[in-house]
């Protein structure tokens, strides 16, 4: 009998956030049906959006349902984990253009909750603030770069002078 049932991981991928971002990320086929992938094939890809549990990812390639790939995503310079994932769905899709793609649903499987912590914390939007400032810094920083966000400063508002506050009486 399966430890994970596919329908219980599918409601579980689906708990946290999804985010839009490419992610570079390798994969290497680790089981497929027959006709199919070949055990050991490697394919590089890009992250159509992902979550702590799960990444979608466009594909011309045919993938069968249950297919065991290892994945390596770069989330960042620091930061590239290595885990087990499970093709869960497989969709026909087709762009503006009239070209179709599928869009291959993956989750993760096995990954300890500290793992899953530390990618949904590379996955949170980065900001710097920066108290005071007179101009936002909106220059990215490394890591926020490297997953598609841009560090932005923010100034503290103060009462201008010679406006009253009315929650203070003088």
């Amino acid at each position: 009998m399966e430890d994970n049932p596919p329908a219980a991981n599918q409601s579980q991928s689906l708990k946290d956030p999804r985010y839009v971002r490419k992610i570079f990320f390798s994969l290497r086929v680790l089981s497929a049906a027959e006709g199919e992938r070949v055990v050991g094939e490697t394919v590089e890809a890009e992250t159509y959006d992902i979550s702590a549990g799960g990444l979608r990812f466009k594909s011309d390639l045919t993938w069968q349902l249950d297919t065991e790939v290892e994945l390596t995503l770069q989330l960042s310079s620091s930061f590239e984990p290595t885990f087990v994932g499970r093709v869960l769905r497989s969709d026909h899709l087709g762009d503006a253009k009239g070209k179709s793609f599928k869009l291959i649903a993956l989750q993760f499987i096995g990954l300890e909750p500290e793992m899953q912590a530390q990618i949904r914390e590379s996955l949170t939007p980065k900001f710097s603030l920066q108290k005071g400032s007179e101009e936002a810094d909106t220059q990215p920083d490394e890591e926020a770069e490297t997953i598609g966000w841009s560090k932005v400063g923010i100034t503290e508002l103060s009462p201008q002078k010679g406006k009253s506050d009315p929650d203070q009486e003088s």
